[in-house]
């Protein structure tokens, strides 16, 4: 991991590993989180040119199946990003991804955004009231089993990678620093050890195939612009199915 966070004095710093080297200070962590993702995006070199990575988060796990499920994108949810060097606000519009259901089996699932490494692949995706859902089918292979094994255990997180068509997909307010994603393109999902956003976990793990065992747990560092879709919405989402099974 080429970067670190390091608390100094009142601010949050990029730190460069191997030579120590400063990166940035920021005055809250999740504004060096920011920058944090934008540094690894630009480390993954230009076959993921153009792919913009955000954080999801994961609802149920089911080892029997190999399913995952998880809010690929939340819809006016306000995060900060690091975009062309600099802070800003970004929002999905509801329906920013319109169409992608019938894109669902051509779209990836890789292990750490690298490309090359598939575990899988998202059999579904979802416009819901809550966001853009994803379903995600692991591969039998010893990689996946690591994945499936690790998210069932709250160890891993998800992270989706998007790509913007042309510019009038989105609406960039300079003045506020706010983008407003009208329409965009899922190019994969990841799974990652170490997301450079923290927050996505767990929130029930489908221990049986015949039914949903909740699973409430104490909550990671997280991430302010998802905590209320996540301990709201996303909770609710998870006890309507096991009701509805």
């Amino acid at each position: 991991m080429p970067w670190h966070i390091e608390k100094r004095e009142d601010e949050y710093c990029v730190i460069k590993n191997d030579d120590g080297a400063n990166e940035g200070c920021h005055p809250t962590e999740d504004k060096a989180k920011a920058q944090l993702a934008g540094l690894y995006a630009n480390e993954r070199g230009s076959s993921m040119e153009g792919v913009e990575l955000r954080s999801s988060t994961i609802t149920d796990v089911d080892t029997k199946q190999r399913l995952i499920d998880l809010v690929a994108v939340p819809w006016e949810e306000e995060g900060e990003v690091f975009w062309r060097g600099e802070q800003w606000r970004e929002v999905f519009v509801r329906g920013a991804f319109d169409g992608i259901e019938s894109h669902a089996g051509r779209v990836p699932v890789n292990h750490e955004h690298v490309r090359g490494k598939t575990i899988g692949k998202v059999l579904k995706f979802t416009n819901a009231d809550a966001g853009l859902l994803g379903t995600v089918k692991v591969g039998k292979t010893p990689l996946g089993d690591d994945m499936l094994n690790l998210a069932e255990e709250d160890m891993v997180s998800a992270s989706v990678g998007f790509r913007i068509g042309k510019p009038s997909d989105v609406q960039v307010h300079r003045s506020s620093h706010l983008r407003r994603v009208m329409k965009a393109f899922v190019d994969h999902l990841a799974m990652t050890e170490a997301p450079v956003y923290a927050g996505a976990r767990v929130l029930a793990v489908r221990a049986e195939q015949s039914g949903l065992q909740v699973v409430e747990q104490e909550p990671l560092q997280s991430t302010p612009a998802l905590d209320e879709f996540r301990d709201d919405e996303v909770l609710a989402w998870a006890r309507q199915r096991l009701t509805n099974r």
